[in-house]
C-alpha cells in the first residue's frame, strides 16, 4: 500500500537514573488533605511532575494548589472529577505559557491583594 506513513516514531523517554518521568507508566496514586478532608488521587508520573513543579512555581504547597484547582472545580459547578481537572490545567499552563494557570480561572497567589 503506498502513501503509508510508516512506524511512529516515539520520542526517547529513557530517563538516566530515574531523572524523568516515564510516559508509559500508570497511574500513581497519592493521599493528600485537600481543604482539611482526606483525599486520594491517581495521576500518571508526568502530571505529578508537572504538578509539583507549578505548585513550587506558585510557592505553595502541592496540596494547596490542588485545593484551589478543586476549588475553582466546584464553583464552576464541580462536573468533572479533580484529576481530569487537574490534567486539563496542567494542559492549559503548558499550551499558555507565561499565563501560571491564571488562564484556567484558578487564583494561585499565595497572598491575594484583597
Amino acid at each position: 500500500m503506498t502513501g503509508g506513513s510508516g512506524p511512529v516514531a516515539l520520542p526517547d523517554t529513557a530517563s538516566p537514573a530515574g531523572t524523568g518521568p516515564d510516559i508509559f507508566t500508570g497511574p500513581v496514586k497519592r493521599s493528600m488533605t485537600i481543604a482539611g478532608h482526606p483525599s486520594s488521587l491517581s495521576l500518571e508520573p508526568p502530571f505529578w511532575a508537572a504538578l509539583e513543579a507549578a505548585a513550587r512555581e506558585h510557592k505553595l504547597p502541592l496540596n494547596a494548589l490542588v485545593a484551589r484547582i478543586d476549588a475553582a472545580r466546584v464553583d464552576d459547578g464541580g462536573g468533572a472529577n479533580l484529576a481530569s481537572v487537574l490534567r486539563c490545567w496542567l494542559l492549559d499552563r503548558a499550551q499558555h505559557p507565561g499565563t501560571r494557570g491564571e488562564a484556567s480561572n484558578i487564583d494561585t497567589d499565595p497572598h491575594p491583594q484583597n
